[in-house]
């Protein structure tokens, strides 16, 4: 197997794996964070934005906001590890297409 492919298969992993995390990543609502006996959810919560309070609704946006550029860093990040994956694949991928169009258009 070339090394390419090898790199290529690790980075669409990767990418996966980032984009798996962007859309995960969110800020809960208040209510659901009160009402989690625990407190765990708020302990994650406060290690992204330490000054966020859910009784206090001045701090949801600013947190919001925090969540929200954890999720489109992670998001550009495995969007990129995921083209780059399969950019590594191109002369595969032309091949593969020119075997395609050469059937269709016999």
């Amino acid at each position: 197997m070339k090394f390419t492919k090898i790199v290529g298969v690790i980075l669409i992993g990767i990418g996966v794996w980032a984009l798996n995390i962007s859309f995960q990543t969110h800020l809960p609502e208040s209510e659901d964070i009160l009402l989690d006996e625990t407190g765990r959810m708020l302990e994650s919560v406060q290690s992204f934005c330490p000054y966020y309070d859910p009784n206090d609704g001045d701090t949801f946006e600013p947190c919001q906001r925090v969540f929200d550029s954890i999720r489109n860093t992670w998001n550009v990040v495995g969007i990129g590890l995921f083209v780059g994956g399969i950019l590594s694949y191109y002369k595969w991928i032309m091949q593969v297409m020119r075997m395609i169009l050469d059937k269709f258009l016999r």
